[in-house]
């Protein structure tokens, strides 16, 4: 919304990479805030869940090597980035904030060559719930999995980076979702 602020929503791609294993609330969400911007959503997805890739590498991810991340969006965005933009006239912007601004550094530095950028990380500075009040006052309802205590909205609430907190709140809040994983 910064960025559509700032240079309207021309000639913009809102890129979402589907991990084929989030929330059913996150696809209602991706089209209000889509509508509310003013640009349609582009979906790309490999195909795969993150436990397929697991399979496929042949290793479970932790919150230190994450291959389903690298293989479902930060690869895939990278291949779609490469066949459909112009590198000298294309912006990339990052949905991270201040405080993971050490991500957008990360993500900065694998992107060599190309302009990159995330409003979130720049003044005004927002909370979380300053950004979810912002949805709200725009007749946005915000994800399902904020209102349940989720951090985030990554993987249907069991991102494997997320930690033991994560998927006791997981289990709490759904269980069946829960049993599924640890099946």
């Amino acid at each position: 919304k910064r960025i559509t602020d700032e240079f309207g929503p021309d000639d913009m791609v809102l890129l979402f990479c589907d991990t084929k294993m989030e929330d059913p609330d996150l696809y209602r969400f991706l089209d209000d805030a889509a509508e509310w911007i003013g640009v349609p959503v582009t979906t790309i997805a490999d195909g795969r869940t993150p436990w397929e890739v697991m399979r496929d590498v042949r290793f479970i991810a932790n919150s230190r090597v994450d291959p389903c991340s690298r293989v479902l969006k930060r690869d895939l965005s990278n291949r779609w980035i490469k066949e459909h933009c112009d590198q000298e006239n294309t912006n990339i912007v990052i949905g991270i904030d201040w405080t993971e601004v050490h991500r957008f550094e990360r993500f900065n530095a694998r992107k060599v060559g190309w302009e990159c950028r995330a409003p979130m990380c720049e003044k005004p500075y927002l909370s979380k719930q300053d950004m979810l009040d912002q949805l709200q006052a725009a007749g946005i309802s915000p994800p399902h999995l904020y209102s349940l205590g989720f951090p985030h909205n990554n993987c249907g609430g069991m991102c494997v980076k997320a930690g033991q907190v994560q998927f006791e709140l997981l289990l709490r809040t759904n269980r069946e979702r829960y049993l599924w994983h640890e099946q």
